[in-house]
């Protein structure tokens, strides 16, 4: 299996989700699965057993959920659907090749609001994006039940690939191998937490992650928004105030 997450790219106009949500009035449950009682989802690899794609392949386990709540349908993308734009957006042609080195999550979402994925002619786009805290476990809890999910960014350890290949759960253990980033940067999306951490998905499989070990290694945490439309008479939601933000940066216009 393969990585591919790029360092954290800073940006100062990176809208903070927690300045636009009152917490006092939007509480996530204890527990939550999106999808729970609905029809299963595609669990594919994404090209991610050969290429670098997995900010790509997380995206995309994202594009499944939320088209299905908008549209009722399921996209029916393949892993080569997320081949093609890793290479378009890297110019790499095959795996490992010079240009097969990943991407970095927020260069990604840009591309997924401005351009967004194209499977069998159709488009899709998201209005939004913003950043969660990594330390702060309630946020991402927020995140993942408002918006359908999120994505985490970790800096992975070595123990962390003896873990899967293992069937282990994902946590923190002590030693050499055990440093953030010494296994390297990996992407991953997650609909599904409880009070013990969150299930991702990464590799076509489901792996379960504690809380322990994203307050360590999760070095980036984004929840994607599809439409905006639906949020704007939610009370602790303040939709104007982040569209307002959006204009500001310009990456909405008036």
């Amino acid at each position: 299996m393969k990585l591919g997450k790029q360092d954290y790219k800073f940006d100062a106009r990176t809208l903070k989700l927690a300045n636009f949500i009152d917490t006092e009035q939007l509480v996530p449950p204890p527990t939550f699965d999106f999808d729970k009682n609905r029809a299963k989802f595609p669990q594919r690899v994404w090209g991610n057993d050969a290429y670098g794609d997995c900010v790509l392949a997380a995206q995309m386990n994202h594009v499944l959920r939320m088209e299905r709540l908008e549209t009722r349908h399921t996209v029916h993308a393949v892993d080569d659907d997320v081949i093609r734009e890793y290479q378009v957006l890297t110019g790499c042609r095959q795996p490992n090749d010079a240009n097969d080195n990943g991407l970095n999550m927020l260069d990604a979402l840009n591309w997924w609001r401005k351009d967004g994925w194209t499977v069998h002619g159709h488009n899709y786009k998201i209005d939004a994006f913003g950043e969660l805290e990594s330390q702060d476990l309630n946020q991402q809890r927020l995140g993942t039940w408002l918006f359908h999910g999120i994505q985490f960014g970790f800096a992975l350890p070595l123990s962390a690939q003896k873990q899967f290949e293992q069937g282990d759960i994902w946590d923190v253990t002590d030693g050499f191998d055990a440093r953030p980033g010494s296994w390297g940067g990996h992407a991953v999306y997650s609909k599904k937490y409880t009070s013990k951490g969150w299930e991702v998905e990464t590799w076509g499989e489901k792996q379960f992650v504690t809380n322990e070990f994203i307050l360590r290694y999760a070095d980036e945490v984004w929840a994607p928004i599809d439409a905006l439309d639906p949020w704007r008479k939610t009370a602790g939601f303040d939709v104007a105030a982040l569209e307002a933000y959006l204009v500001k940066i310009g990456a909405r216009q008036h």
